[in-house]
């Protein structure tokens, strides 16, 4: 669990990243977000990849259908714990942890220092993880959820 603790830290520093580097931030939002979009569409093939199976692209599909209209901050932090949770379950988990360590901290460091959007950040990523009692479950049917994680990140591109 201390993988997760590394990936939640990653939200705080990139407020910090914000608020030291906040003119750098305002001119380059352009290729921040082109950056994120990046490592998203990068940890969601590494997600499908991870098994090649119709129910993960089938899942997939669902999962960008329904978060296609969550599309706000908030479900972003949800993915990425959900995403962390799920890369701690696989053979190798380092490769995965690092691209949703970036991932976060590019998203976090694209909006200010609020108090109440890191306290909701906070609850939407820690929430995946209270599924650690389903975790036989999940092993179970693995490619069920990272269907579902891969197809809701690629429903959170943004253009510039």
């Amino acid at each position: 669990m201390l993988e997760a603790a590394i990936i939640y830290s990653s939200i705080i520093f990139g407020k910090i990243l914000n608020i030291v580097a906040k003119e750098e931030i305002r001119q380059g939002r352009k290729y921040i977000t082109a950056a994120k979009n990046i490592l998203i569409i990068l940890a969601a093939v590494f997600f499908i990849y991870l098994s090649l199976k119709l129910s993960v692209i089938l899942f997939s599909f669902f999962g960008f259908i329904i978060f296609i209209f969550l599309r706000r901050a908030y479900p972003f932090y949800f993915l990425v714990g959900l995403a962390a949770f799920l890369s701690l379950l696989t053979a190798n988990p380092i490769l995965f942890l690092s691209i949703i360590f970036l991932l976060s901290i590019t998203q976090s460091s694209l909006s200010s220092l609020n108090k109440k959007e890191i306290i909701i950040a906070s609850v939407c990523f820690i929430l995946p993880f209270s599924l650690i009692f389903l975790e036989t479950f999940i092993n179970a049917n693995l490619n069920i959820f990272t269907g579902f994680v891969a197809g809701s990140l690629l429903a959170q591109l943004k253009g510039p």
